[in-house]
């Protein structure tokens, strides 16, 4: 479905509800991926240290159609890749939509 042509329905006081979340992932073992996205350094040796990458997603809560999705490197914070996205965002948000703060602290 064409995010443009998505049906009004759902809307929260005349608002479209867009939400972003981020998180990690743990990737499967492998040197490729280890040296795209790196490893989560943890308890033990080097070489065992899980694969792990960034992931984002901005989310029209009404309709579950995901806007924009990312996955990077370990080591950015989700906050800056939720920023990095909205270049890509914005183009796609309608006069009713309304984004939701980012509220996330990155350690």
């Amino acid at each position: 479905m064409n995010y443009t042509a998505a049906p009004k329905a759902g809307l929260w006081r005349g608002f479209r509800l867009i939400g972003c979340d981020g998180s990690t992932l743990r990737l499967p073992t492998s040197e490729e991926l280890a040296l795209k996205f790196g490893k989560y350094p943890g308890k033990g040796e080097p070489e065992n240290f899980p694969v792990m990458a960034r992931i984002s997603e901005y989310t029209d809560m009404s309709t579950k159609l995901v806007l924009s999705g990312r996955i990077a490197v370990y080591g950015i914070f989700e906050v800056a890749l939720a920023v990095d996205q909205l270049e890509e965002l914005v183009p796609k948000m309608r006069e009713e939509d309304l984004l939701l703060g980012l509220a996330a602290k990155d350690s």
